[in-house]
């Protein structure tokens, strides 16, 4: 007689064998918790924080949502700035120092193959502090412990955050979509690891990608983000 296995389904939120997914599906929350205040209707900053135009970058690899709609403030406050002062943004920011790879196979190739990868030095810089000035772009990825693909993308995330230097203001982001979960249903995001790229402009929608990327990726995502992005989360998001 033959014998009949039947697999186990996969609890929700889970990700077998990540190295042969490029995505994990996000499970949906139980109840969704509308933010306070609308994401597209953040206060315009201060006078004084729109003088510090260009002051800093700004990482936190464990946002919240606070954290969010604290960078759309910073984003809409450079859309207000004139053109003079926005170009003046683009070659003021200081960022931590790249740090070196050796070769190919210990940086993105390497992480979907097994190797080791090396880990930037971001804390140099105390790139951590939120200082209110204004942002020319933003990277935002939503992760979950449980997804294997982000830890590549988180990897990578963190290489890039250390080749800031000399860009543009730029905000760094990791959202644990099991931490905020209304954050995470109130966007859409369905699959992970999702990056929303942004820019000030208003018109327009974040530009986005799903799976894993490299770092190299990213910062040539946020530089199509600021020709191509923008920051309505409304509107049709463009997929890279």
């Amino acid at each position: 007689m033959a014998m009949i296995l039947r697999a186990k389904p996969l609890p929700q939120g889970s990700c077998r064998r990540p190295r042969h997914r490029t995505a994990c599906v996000v499970p949906k929350a139980t109840s969704v918790l509308y933010p306070k205040q609308p994401l597209d209707t953040a206060p315009a900053m201060d006078s004084a924080s729109r003088q510090r135009a260009g002051s800093s970058h700004y990482v936190n690899f464990a946002a919240t949502a606070a954290d969010y709609v604290s960078v759309l403030e910073r984003l809409e406050a450079a859309s207000s700035l004139s053109p003079e002062a926005r170009s003046a943004m683009s070659v003021t920011a200081p960022g931590a120092p790249a740090t070196e790879r050796k070769s190919w196979s210990v940086g993105f190739m390497g992480s979907l193959f097994g190797g080791k990868q090396q880990q930037a030095e971001v804390s140099a810089a105390d790139l951590s502090v939120d200082d209110g000035a204004p942002l020319c772009r933003a990277v935002v990825m939503f992760t979950a412990t449980w997804c294997g693909p982000c830890s590549i993308v988180y990897r990578e995330l963190t290489l890039a955050a250390g080749r800031l230097q000399g860009r543009p203001p730029t905000a760094i982001l990791v959202v644990d979509v099991e931490e905020e979960k209304e954050l995470a249903s109130e966007l859409g995001i369905k699959a992970l690891p999702t990056l929303l790229y942004m820019s000030p402009d208003n018109s327009r929608g974040p530009v986005f990608s799903q799976g894993p990327v490299s770092a190299s990726f990213i910062l040539d995502a946020l530089d199509r983000a600021a020709g191509f992005g923008g920051r309505d989360v409304k509107a049709k998001w463009l997929k890279l």
